[in-house]
């Protein structure tokens, strides 16, 4: 009868591979979720850029309105005057 040949050691790592596994799939859920949350942080900063931006545009908005409502009220004073000083031609000799 023959005898089998030994088998081959196997190598020093390969008690360590659950480990490493279990290291590795806790890396990388580690670094999707500190994308996600790098993520979520720009999307905040730009939305509270963009309600700045929006208030600031309200508030010219305003001064806007009432710039012309200034003006507005000049010119029906103007107009109010220019119709008192022009001659009715039905008056008129």
């Amino acid at each position: 009868m023959a005898s089998t040949p030994p088998s081959p050691p196997r190598p020093w790592w390969h008690d360590f591979a659950p480990a490493i596994t279990i290291a590795a799939m806790l890396a990388g859920g580690a670094f999707f979720y500190g994308g996600v949350t790098q993520r979520l942080t720009e999307v905040e900063s730009q939305a509270h850029d963009l309600r700045i931006r929006v208030d600031q545009q309200d508030k010219d908005k305003e001064a806007t309105i009432e710039k012309l409502s200034a003006i507005d009220g000049r010119t029906i004073r103007i107009e109010t005057t220019l119709a008192l000083l022009k001659p009715d031609k039905d008056k008129a000799p």
